[in-house]
């Protein structure tokens, strides 16, 4: 038996420049009275700003499959709230865009080229190869709708969620996606990115980004800011993390994106969080590749990332990544090319106990102004994550001018170890600071005692909890043992904490790196090569005394050269390698 569904198109009475409402009466497409498209083209029309809902139903759905995309033209003569039925869950279905009832969406399903409108109350599902909402205007709110979810918990995804866009900017000032807010949206199971924003002054606030294939939110510009969002589960990895039966697991690193938010080179003032930590953290977890991730760039710059829960996330980009590589190692003079300039984490952290609490002493690497102290997820822990992340927030602390702080935690919450951010005077965000255990430590080192189970000999296998150089190489444990677990890790570029000679070659790790414990390929001789040249020659009888210095006066060859004095024979076989002699007289060394 056929069935019509019918109801009255109505319109609220108005004068000529006051608002008016609008009803949908048909949940056909096309250009018939009463459809969403013809509405839509009514309101803007005319000069009102229109309210476009829907009428009274029994139905619990309603869901119209739309053969194109809805516009809100640029022409628009007033502004559109276009608002779903607020009795019955109202989906836009992208399933028969273009060729009949068969083929999938290209595009958007929602464009909207004008500014100061408003869409809430929709679900935007099945556009597989575009977008459900694309806002190219200004001033635009798109606000409690769902995309790529159904309220019957059913997946529906589009390829993109929500999409700002400045790429017609040059052909209208109008259209330069700017001054738009997402807020109190669900956008989980994209394919693609959940929010991908190429525009400026946006808020994203109060939204759920969760499960889609690509990143939570791709975005590139300045004056945006991102608050109070659950960003969860993006890049193919489930919203809590468990293995599902068919799909890659969370850690498997051959997936290349999904991470909680990926910043685009280019962008700054960018701000990541706010001012207090349970009215604006952003919670970003369980992404495949990485919490808050930067593009390699020295344009981006004053993305400030402050009082989020950034945790158990995976691949290499863990926590917050400066130039998606992975963790950027401190160095001394914090000058650098890069994005947020590549801020110094905080250094030299050090958790042991006190009498009913752990106090905590840590020495600030330079430029670093502002810290902020998180206790580190006990999951993160116990998966070796070395850099955070941030799991629950502890305090704010002002570093003093001796790049000093203290502050106190009592690890009654169960907290395992703590991490930190340091922010610069233009709010220049670091990447975690390595984690600092807590527990007993008895030679100040920062690594715990429980973890220093040798007694600093190679024998022993292990570093001394009782002395802060085990070795006595003039390294401190901390600075050998990168990740300050009491193992030697040779995978991590690690020296042996407690061996003086790693490479055994007879030059001590102090005198391989001039002291810092850090092999610098060309300048220094590599610690873990007994022979750096590879001339046949062991550095320790190339260097004779063993100061990690050339000294020709002393007839030393180079450790660093195949052929020290340059007379076109290798040290190994030259009769006076320190002194060239092209005709190998033997009489050379004399001199």
């Amino acid at each position: 038996m056929k069935k019509t569904i019918l109801f009255l198109i109505l319109f609220a009475h108005a004068t000529a420049g006051q608002a008016q409402t609008l009803l949908v009466s048909s949940l056909g497409d096309g250009q018939s009275e009463g459809t969403l498209r013809t509405v839509l083209h009514y309101a803007c029309d005319t000069a009102e700003n229109d309210t476009v809902t829907f009428a009274k139903t029994r139905l619990d759905q309603i869901r119209i499959y739309l053969h194109k995309p809805l516009v809100i033209p640029e022409n628009c003569k007033g502004t559109v709230t276009l608002v779903g039925s607020n009795e019955a869950e109202t989906i836009l279905d992208a399933s028969k865009f273009a060729d009949g009832e068969t083929a999938f969406g290209e595009g958007c399903t929602l464009d909207i080229y004008s500014g100061n409108n408003t869409v809430r109350g929709f679900g935007f599902s099945n556009n597989e190869n575009g977008a459900a909402v694309c806002v190219y205007g200004r001033n635009n709110i798109i606000y409690d709708n769902k995309m790529g979810v159904e309220e019957d918990g059913s997946v529906a995804g589009n390829h993109y969620g929500v999409v700002v866009w400045r790429i017609f900017s040059e052909e209208s000032e109008g259209m330069d996606g700017s001054y738009n807010t997402i807020t109190k949206n669900v956008v989980g199971h994209q394919t693609g990115q959940g929010v991908w924003i190429d525009a400026d002054n946006i808020s994203l606030s109060e939204n759920d980004i969760v499960a889609n294939g690509g990143h939570g939110v791709e975005l590139k510009g300045s004056a945006i800011t991102i608050r109070d969002n659950k960003i969860v589960g993006n890049g193919g990895c489930p919203p809590h993390g468990e293995y599902i039966e068919g799909q890659p697991e969370c850690d498997d690193e051959s997936i290349l994106q999904g991470s909680g938010i990926y910043v685009r080179s280019g962008s700054e003032n960018v701000l990541i969080g706010g001012d207090g930590f349970l009215s604006d953290k952003n919670v970003i977890q369980y992404n495949r590749n990485g919490g808050v991730v930067l593009q390699k760039s020295k344009s981006t710059e004053t993305i400030t990332i402050t009082h989020n829960q950034i945790s158990k996330n995976y691949g290499k980009n863990v926590g917050i990544d400066l130039l998606g590589d992975g963790i950027t190692l401190n160095d001394i003079l914090d000058n650098d090319m890069g994005a947020n300039k590549l801020l110094n984490y905080p250094e030299h952290m050090q958790a042991f106990e006190l009498t009913g609490s752990r106090y905590l002493n840590w020495g600030v690497a330079f430029y670093d102004e502002n810290i902020e102290l998180y206790a580190v997820a006990p999951e993160d822990v116990t998966r070796g994550v070395t850099h955070g992340g941030g799991d629950d927030f502890i305090r704010d602390i002002a570093v003093s001018n001796d790049n000093d702080f203290e502050s106190l935690h009592d690890g009654s919450d169960g907290t395992r170890a703590l991490t930190s951010l340091g922010f610069d005077s233009d709010d220049n965000t670091s990447e975690y600071s390595l984690n600092a255990a807590l527990g007993d430590d008895e030679d100040y080192d920062g690594i715990p005692d429980e973890y220093e189970t040798g007694d600093g000999t190679p024998e022993s296998d292990g570093s001394s909890k009782e002395d802060a150089d085990s070795d006595g190489d003039g390294l401190p444990d901390p600075i050998e043992d990168k990740n300050r677990n009491g193992k030697w890790e040779v995978e991590l570029d690690e020296l042996c904490s407690y061996n003086p000679d790693t490479d055994g070659d007879n030059l001590s790790d102090f005198a391989e790196t001039h002291g810092d414990g850090i092999y610098n390929k060309g300048v220094d001789t590599d610690p873990f090569d007994p022979d750096s040249d590879s001339d046949g020659i062991p550095d320790g009888i190339e260097d004779k005394n063993g100061n990690g210095i050339w000294d020709g006066y002393l007839k030393e060859s180079s450790p660093l050269l195949f052929d020290s004095d340059g007379d076109g024979f290798m040290d190994l076989a030259d009769t006076c390698p320190s002194i060239a002699n092209p005709g190998q007289e033997p009489w050379y060394c004399e001199f």
